[in-house]
């Protein structure tokens, strides 16, 4: 691996890790990215995310088990692990990989991945290009307290996208379409953006909409490959950490701006996206300035 890299990073517990803001965006959206070394001593995850993972490996060796199916992963490799799936993965303790990994999910996140032929059954790829890792590079060492970082993070994040798909041996169909669902999902995507602060429910939604509450449903996880509660979580954290990098506001205070009643809850599903809670994080991300 580049030492020049690993000098520019600041590693605790052998990872690097920062939040991504991009809940702008409904095409794609940025969650978090960070970077981790793993060492001989294993360490196996085992969850299941709301959320896309992409991971690149930079060096060494690990396994994902997926639907019961090892994966063996090794250097230059992209492999994706998909949202709401059960999925453990370890390190190659005789040659233990190094990876970065950026979560992300969106109204075209799933569209997207099928586009780049990653499947449950088909979650890795050799990557050849050179410019690949760079980009992944580029996205983990930009900085990311920059007002116009949301903007940097995506375009790098679509590049990345456009190297894989030059990888693929299909022809790109057009993924960004206007088709009945997608105007509906759009308008639902804008009222979480205005309303995540109040107690919106999917019946909420679709009373606004005049839609089926079970057809909302349908064709949300089908576009979104998350439940629209998962969804508005994912979006209310986000905000969260907003604030709890950019303000002194207590934890109670930010629960309770971003929808949340009791701080209790609250707590516990920021540590369900963030794997810290709320004090932690504010911690660490004081830490890392």
């Amino acid at each position: 691996m580049n030492k020049d890299f690993l000098n520019s990073i600041v590693l605790r517990d052998n990872m690097y890790y920062f939040h991504v803001n991009s809940t702008n965006n409904n095409d794609i959206v940025l969650f978090d990215c960070g970077f981790e070394q793993f060492t001989n001593s294993l360490k196996v995850i085992n969850q299941s995310y709301p959320y896309y993972i992409m991971h690149y490996v930079l060096d060494g060796k690990g396994y994902v088990k997926i639907n019961n199916y090892i994966h063996e992963i090794q250097e230059n490799n992209v492999f994706i692990i998909p949202p709401n799936i059960p999925v453990q993965y370890f390190q190659d303790i005789n040659n233990p990989w190094s990876y970065i990994w950026i979560n992300f999910g969106g109204l075209n996140a799933k569209s997207y991945v099928e586009e780049l032929d990653y499947s449950q059954n088909s979650i890795t790829k050799i990557i050849h290009s050179e410019k690949i890792v760079e980009f992944f590079k580029t996205f983990i060492l930009s900085d990311n307290s920059d007002n116009a970082f949301n903007f940097k993070s995506l375009s790098i994040f679509y590049e990345i996208l456009y190297l894989l798909k030059k990888e693929s041996n299909h022809s790109l169909h057009n993924t960004i379409n206007t088709t009945y669902s997608n105007n509906y999902l759009l308008k639902a995507l804008n009222l979480v953006e205005t309303k995540y602060d109040q107690n919106l429910t999917i019946s909420d939604i679709c009373q606004s909409l005049h839609l089926n509450e079970s057809y909302f449903s349908k064709i949300f996880h089908e576009k979104m490959g998350s439940t629209f509660t998962e969804y508005l979580s994912m979006h209310r954290i986000q905000k969260a950490t907003e604030l709890l990098e950019k303000t002194n506001l207590t934890i109670n205070q930010i629960s309770q701006m971003v929808g949340f009643s009791n701080q209790f809850y609250f707590s516990n599903v920021f540590k369900k996206y963030r794997l810290v809670s709320p004090k932690k994080y504010r911690e660490l991300n004081k830490a890392n300035k």
